[in-house]
């Protein structure tokens, strides 16, 4: 069996190759940035180093979201030719948060009140009526960057103002006091595998690893 782990050859991407090699007789780094795709009349066609991608028994995608347009296209390309763990439609999906809220609402799941607002015009109006702290967020992004909190009307609108010079969408949502604490899962199938819950270093609200928090493992 060959694996092709197509990544931007992060430590987390070699800690996936290495225990790969333990279940795959073959494992192949692929560079996503030395990915191309070709589209025509006849047909599409991923290409690596300008040469047609060979085939894998299996490809894995990891990367950051400025690729998730490239990444989906590999997946809709590669879905039938061979075993790939996720649909094309969840790299559009879970790079998205408004996306990701949506697809967790339509199954039941509970989140906090959520606007999304395209223009900081809409924004503007949005804060005007909604009740305090809130938390701003850009729909895309990764390791806490691009989340805001703000306690008030006056606050919510200064950062507004900072942040239109980005010509961002904005999402809005109700603040829900963890204590600076939150828990990934790692679900394969229906089943969740694994857990860890993050605790946000002293004076930060975000519990990302990258914004000074820790992980500790999660018993199941």
């Amino acid at each position: 069996m060959k694996l092709g782990l197509i990544s931007l050859g992060a430590t987390s991407g070699k800690w996936i190759a290495e225990k790969a090699r333990q279940y795959f007789d073959e494992v192949e780094d692929i560079n996503l940035k030395e990915i191309n795709i070709k589209s025509t009349h006849q047909g599409k066609e991923v290409f690596y180093k300008n040469k047609p991608l060979q085939h894998y028994d299996c490809i894995y995608q990891r990367g950051s979201f400025r690729y998730e347009l490239v990444r989906r296209a590999i997946a809709d390309i590669l879905h039938k030719k061979c075993y790939t763990p996720l649909h094309p439609d969840a790299y559009s999906l879970c790079h998205n948060k408004f996306l990701t809220a949506l697809a967790l609402q339509n199954e039941n799941v509970p989140i906090p009140e959520t606007h999304f607002a395209a223009t900081t015009e809409t924004a503007r109006e949005v804060i005007k009526d909604i009740k305090y702290p809130i938390i701003l967020k850009v729909p895309q992004g990764t390791q806490g960057k691009g989340v805001l909190f703000a306690d008030s009307y006056p606050s919510a609108k200064t950062l507004l103002d900072a942040l239109d010079a980005f010509n961002q969408k904005y999402l809005i949502q109700e603040f829900v006091d963890t204590d600076g604490c939150d828990l990934r899962a790692i679900v394969v199938g229906n089943k969740v595998i694994a857990a860890m819950r993050r605790v946000a270093k002293k004076g930060e609200m975000r519990a990302n690893i990258h914004q000074g928090g820790h992980g500790e493992p999660v018993i199941l």
